[in-house]
């Protein structure tokens, strides 16, 4: 319904764990997403980025995981 469009982009992620029990992530991606065609009836044209498609995103999260016991294990994790 949406015509003809095209997509490239890449993505880059990185894990690091600098100490025992401590595991850090980061990501980071770029999208060029646009309509490679007019669409009839609408103001969409030629070139024009698709809407919800965000140009660049990022994220990072940590995650501590220690020993609670022999058996048992506890974590926290934030993103």
């Amino acid at each position: 319904n949406g015509g003809t469009a095209e997509t490239t982009g890449v993505e880059l992620g990185l894990t690091l764990q600098p100490v025992d029990g401590l595991t850090l992530q980061f990501t980071g991606a770029y999208v060029d997403a646009q309509y490679t065609q007019d669409i009839a009836g609408t103001p969409v044209r030629d070139g024009d980025r698709i809407v919800g498609v965000p140009e660049t995103t990022f994220s990072t999260s940590a995650t501590y995981r220690w020993p609670l016991s022999a058996r048992l294990n506890g974590f926290a994790r934030g993103a």
